[in-house]
């Protein structure tokens, strides 16, 4: 069972996006001469986390998480999605061989590899030995973060388990998805996948106002906070965080 804990000597904040590699990014965060082989590091100039969203679909090779460790500075942190044939095929039963496979290959990113990221489906609703069996076969030194879709996971036997084994779970900013504010494994994690419009609308500064005060608030309680913006559509992923960034900048500077 997963026992390995959240450990900082301060409290810490990292900001990013969910994934980096979009078409309608190009001409507007990536410059056009700028060849994909490429945009990771330029990304990385920017940002110090990213969420790799590609092994959602499909699991990239060992050699390619290599890759992608020696394109980003020493201090840059990769959160891995697992395969949703883990979570959406399998739904977390039987998939020690595909959680085996996953791992094998992301340990690949070395120190830079934070979490592992398990996305539930929102048709999957609580099943407490489900879930606790499934983190039973997790190995131990790597640090896992679960986002439920469904309203019936956001209880308090729920939340005892994560805590109990030091697991994360997702605060999700979307309209379609349930929201909750709670923190299980010693760090706050988010996810802002538009706020009227999945994926495709933009945070006002209002807004991110409102999450900035958050994870201040985090931050003043030795909370790490970790947020991802998941709204690909048009840059705004990018636009968001960079202004996210800015707004805690000043907020903790203030501290």
């Amino acid at each position: 069972m997963p026992v390995k804990k959240m450990i900082f000597k301060n409290p810490e904040i990292f900001i990013g996006t969910s994934g980096w590699c979009y078409d309608g990014w190009e001409g507007v965060f990536y410059p056009d001469n700028l060849s994909r082989k490429e945009w990771l590091g330029f990304y990385a100039k920017h940002f110090d986390t990213v969420e790799i969203n590609s092994s959602f679909y499909h699991l990239p090779k060992a050699s390619t998480f290599s890759d992608w460790a020696k394109k980003t500075p020493d201090d840059f942190l990769f959160v891995v999605k697992a395969s949703k044939c883990i979570t959406h095929t399998k739904r977390l039963n039987d998939c020690s061989d595909a959680v085996a496979r996953l791992i094998d290959a992301a340990v690949e990113l070395g120190k830079k590899l934070v979490m592992f990221l398990f996305q539930l489906p929102p048709n999957l609703k609580k099943d407490l030995n489900r879930l606790k069996n499934f983190i039973d076969t997790l190995p131990a030194v790597y640090r896992y973060v679960f986002e439920f879709r469904d309203e019936s996971w956001f209880c308090n036997d729920i939340y005892k388990l994560l805590k109990d084994c030091n697991c994360g779970i997702v605060i999700s900013d979307s309209p379609r998805f349930p929201r909750h504010e709670v923190i299980t494994g010693g760090f706050c994690y988010i996810r802002m996948h538009g706020s009227t419009s999945l994926y495709s609308s933009k945070y006002t500064d209002k807004e991110l106002k409102i999450i900035a005060e958050m994870i201040t608030g985090n931050y003043k309680n030795g909370i790490s906070s970790y947020v991802f913006f998941n709204n690909d559509v048009c840059g705004y992923a990018v636009e968001n965080a960079k202004l996210l960034k800015s707004l805690l900048l000043k907020a903790v500077r203030r501290k």
